[in-house]
């Protein structure tokens, strides 16, 4: 199906016959709203197609004007809320009743009401989603274009995303990230989200993250695992360990020993990693005592002066995906970032052995400045 971009200027509609909690059709002169079957699109359409037009109203606490608007039927991700309209005022689906989905209704003659766009809208200051692309479909990411970043290292074939920065293919995501910081360290948003640009097959709830950004802890771990039919973690240690948010986001946090591998309740084999730490070791000939996380950090000259604590017990959240906040990030200087970014690459275009290590860095980085 064709997906549909220029859908501009709806973000105040009209609807007859107000009844809240009864499905209800949306209209704009002689177009309904109508949401796209699979992506979280809405576009105004000239034929009727029940399925994807019917809108119930939710009464919010705000007062008796204010609504939350959903579609009828449930989607696969959770995205039923119509809200957040970009600054070109294109219309998305978001996943929860929250202050970037708010809707103010208002009757206008006897039987005609004007539903007007109440909530907040995402702004890059407050919050920007940095995201390292490859060849990923990233579609699903429109509705944030206010505040995305979008790092592209594959195909040109993206969507009409407003701030697109073309790198070379290196590094993979850690160098994207330390890129953006590198670039942006004297204007650093309040808050960053780091993404890649497929994260759902790592953490199918990390949507109800983005839309829920204001919640988020300081330091916010968005990775669940790595992949599900590798069993990597196993089933059975997400289950007794995910942390489960009031606002629809899981996420799980592990516990890796100095050589970042994982440690007491949190063990299990992971070949991948069995295979990284007996050929970093090897490649670098470390001596008994010294771990990888201490080695990788004094070689990019990090200056563990800045951390107060020990390197034997690292916190860790899978595939690279987190947030947190200026002041954690500013926290060190432009200066430690490149030497970080020059050790990533040091022995291999793509990072190596060294990529996989800095993504198992990031928490230990940045959580509990």
């Amino acid at each position: 199906m064709k997906i549909i971009y220029n859908c501009s200027n709806i973000n105040e509609f009209e609807i007859t016959d107000f009844e809240p909690n009864v499905p209800l059709s949306i209209k704009k002169a002689n177009l309904f709203l109508t949401a796209h079957k699979i992506h979280n699109i809405v576009y105004m359409f000239n034929t009727t197609v029940d399925a994807e037009q019917s809108w119930i109203f939710e009464k919010s606490k705000l007062g008796e004007e204010f609504f939350y608007i959903r579609s009828k039927n449930e989607r696969e991700g959770g995205r039923k809320y119509l809200g957040a309209p970009n600054k070109n005022n294109i219309v998305f689906l978001y996943t929860s009743k929250n202050i970037f989905t708010l809707w103010r209704v208002q009757k206008t003659s006897d039987n005609i009401y004007t539903v007007i766009y109440a909530g907040e809208k995402f702004d890059a200051k407050k919050h920007t989603i940095v995201v390292a692309r490859y060849n990923e479909d990233v579609v699903w990411l429109l509705p944030y274009d206010d505040c995305v970043v979008l790092y592209n290292k594959g195909k040109d074939d993206l969507p009409p995303f407003t701030n697109i920065v073309k790198l070379a293919n290196i590094g993979r995501e850690g160098h994207t990230y330390l890129h953006h910081i590198i670039e942006n360290y004297n204007n650093i948003s309040d808050r960053v989200t780091f993404i890649q640009g497929d994260p759902l097959t790592h953490n199918h709830t990390i949507i109800y993250g983005l839309d829920n950004y204001i919640y988020f802890n300081s330091f916010q771990p968005l990775g669940l695992r790595w992949l599900e039919s590798e069993q990597i973690p196993p089933d059975p240690i997400i289950m007794a360990n995910q942390v489960e948010t009031e606002y629809g986001l899981n996420y799980l946090v592990l516990e890796l020993n100095s050589d970042l591998n994982y440690r007491g309740k949190f063990s299990f084999y992971d070949k991948g990693i069995d295979y990284l730490v007996k050929n970093y070791r090897k490649d670098y000939n470390l001596p008994k005592g010294k771990g990888i996380a201490e080695n990788f950090l004094s070689r990019a000259r990090f200056p563990m002066s800045y951390m107060s604590k020990p390197t034997d017990v690292i916190k860790f959240t899978f595939s690279a995906l987190f947030s947190t906040v200026r002041t954690n990030i500013i926290m060190y200087g432009k200066e430690d970032y490149r030497n970080i970014s020059k050790e990533l690459l040091s022995k291999h275009d793509q990072g190596g052995a060294n990529g996989y290590v800095l993504e198992r860095l990031w928490m230990f980085l940045f959580d509990n400045i």
